[in-house]
């Protein structure tokens, strides 16, 4: 298919500007934008953030406003399909798996393929996603803005050198919070260091009494302006919630932070433990590597270098345009 007239239909219901899959939809959208036909949808109430910002078009099985053709690109499975889909005639039908549902998985192909009719192709979030499924397919990370996500130059406008700032973000709800973490929290507090989480009002409840906890609602700034001021990016969720990729783990890494994360997670495909971050199994390990992040300023500065090596390696012009190249020309093996 020639590239500039190649006609691309991302489909995401993009109700959340704090959703990792949201974001992926959004990032893709922008990164082919310039090189072929794609347009956004959604058949859901989109988040006024995004409505603002970029052109999305409703989904209306009332008044036919629907994709019929080219490349359907369906990011997620975590949301309903209306029946416009059975009216269409799609070249290519990619479904892109990048949450912990594999139920939702089963179901969302059996209704893609039409009864046969389409061959669904499969993009995982993760390695570790695709393992889970035993289906085949490729894994592609997903896109983020190195522009928008970069280091801090110097120590942040209004900053003592002395204090450290563990953060993290993520959408406002309960199961993306491990229920043993506001312990934690209160634990790194008394080391020494400041804690602020951005989409973490949830836990207000359980740490109204911890002033020196910051927890501010999602989007409440810009977030790699958010991700700037900190000094080390702590990710666990709960055990209810197995995270698929995690591409704010990416984002931080980007923005040259040392990140410690939960060894449980299709993230940490991204971390080189030691070496451009830290994995942990247990609260007291995380507690130790932060405190020990905290004390020792070289760590830091060598493994949040390393971090945003790799994420420029990760997402380098090369890597762009293979992904790019795969929605408008399809597989190389094709």
């Amino acid at each position: 298919m020639d590239e500039q007239t190649a006609e691309i239909h991302l489909v995401n219901p993009l109700w959340d500007a704090a959703g990792g899959s949201e974001w992926r939809t959004i990032e893709l959208f922008r990164e082919l934008q310039d090189q072929c036909n794609v347009t956004l949808w959604s058949e859901h109430a989109v988040d006024p953030q995004f409505a603002a910002d970029y052109p999305i078009r409703r989904i209306s099985s009332f008044r036919s406003q629907c994709p019929r053709t080219g490349t359907l690109v369906v990011v997620g499975v975590y949301f309903k399909i209306g029946r416009w889909y059975r009216r269409t005639d799609f070249h290519r039908v990619i479904l892109i798996y990048n949450t912990f549902l594999r139920k939702q998985l089963q179901k969302r192909i059996k209704q893609l393929s039409l009864g046969g009719k389409h061959n669904i192709e499969l993009v995982y979030a993760s390695q570790w996603l695709q393992g889970a499924t035993g289906l085949p397919g490729l894994t592609q990370p997903s896109l983020i803005d190195l522009n928008r996500f970069t280091p801090q130059d110097g120590i942040p406008d209004g900053r003592e050198i002395s204090r450290f700032v563990v953060g993290r973000l993520s959408r406002d709800v309960p199961e993306k919070h491990h229920g043993r973490d506001p312990d934690l929290y209160r634990r790194l507090v008394s080391a020494g260091c400041e804690v602020r989480i951005m989409g973490g009002t949830c836990l207000r409840s359980q740490l109204k009494r911890a002033r020196e906890i910051d927890l501010l609602p999602p989007q409440s700034m810009d977030a790699g302006l958010f991700l700037r001021n900190l000094d080390c990016f702590y990710y666990r969720t709960s055990d209810r919630l197995l995270e698929g990729a995690g591409r704010v783990i990416a984002e931080a890494m980007a923005c040259g932070l040392p990140v410690v994360c939960h060894q449980m997670g299709g993230y940490r495909e991204l971390i080189e433990h030691g070496r451009t971050g830290f994995l942990f199994d247990t609260d007291e390990e995380a507690f130790q590597t932060i405190v020990r992040l905290k004390h020792d300023r070289d760590l830091r500065r060598t493994v949040g270098h390393a971090a945003r090596r790799s994420m420029e390696s990760l997402y380098s012009p090369s890597a762009r345009r293979e992904i790019a190249s795969y929605y408008m020309n399809g597989p190389l093996s094709l």
